[in-house]
């Protein structure tokens, strides 16, 4: 009962200030009701609050990017990105959690974007860039991945890991870094490859040596 009514005061107030202001109110009223089982509820709606917070500030950065698409059917994987995913509201979210592995994308078809997260942090590193090198090969054009920093760092992730996967980096936000890849990007038109730097432009394709 508790839980729920500080959780509606969370989605009523997005200003911190307001929030813990509500939370003293409910523990005054509530003062009857030992003190212990209070302090639970409101920590656990502190972290409710963290999730929200964090979730709405990479919201600024996903959704430019996701914007520049077309996009119909989305892919989010773990908790992170299946929450992020609700606000976009598609009716055509395929959902994957933890554990993790390559089995999950046997029987995934194509998508049009995927949002990551929690895998560069569960998986050990070999695992979670082939699972990722997978996902980018042969199910999405467009991926989007929220890695958490310090659990990251702690699998020994460096800013050269993503980049060789062909990801871009986005941001940082609080304790998260994101990173983009779209296929656009990865391959774009090289200068050299137009005839302006051909030698004799137009006499190319008319004779054979």
């Amino acid at each position: 009962m508790y839980i729920t009514v500080i959780f509606n005061v969370i989605i009523s107030y997005k200003d911190q200030l307001h929030f813990i202001h509500q939370i003293g109110s409910f523990i005054f009223i509530n003062r009857h009701v030992k003190f212990n089982i209070i302090f639970q509820k409101s920590i656990k709606c502190f972290m409710l609050l963290n999730m929200f917070v964090l979730t709405q500030n990479l919201l600024k950065i996903i959704l430019p990017f996701i914007e520049r698409f077309q996009y119909k059917s989305v892919l989010a994987v773990g908790n992170m990105a299946i929450s992020i995913c609700r606000e976009l509201r598609n009716d055509n979210t395929i959902s994957l959690t933890d554990p993790f592995d390559l089995r999950q994308l046997d029987k995934l078809g194509s998508v049009d974007i995927a949002l990551v997260s929690d895998v560069t942090e569960i998986l050990n590193k070999p695992q979670a860039m082939e699972w990722l090198g997978v996902l980018r090969n042969y199910h999405t054009q467009h991926i989007m991945v929220i890695s958490d920093k310090v659990n990251a760092n702690d699998k020994d992730w460096q800013l050269t890991d993503y980049l060789s996967l062909g990801l871009k980096y986005h941001g940082d936000y609080s304790d998260r870094s994101v990173f983009s890849y779209t296929i656009e990007d990865y391959h774009f038109k090289r200068d050299w490859l137009n005839s302006k730097f051909w030698a004799n432009p137009e006499i190319y394709d008319k004779y054979r040596w």
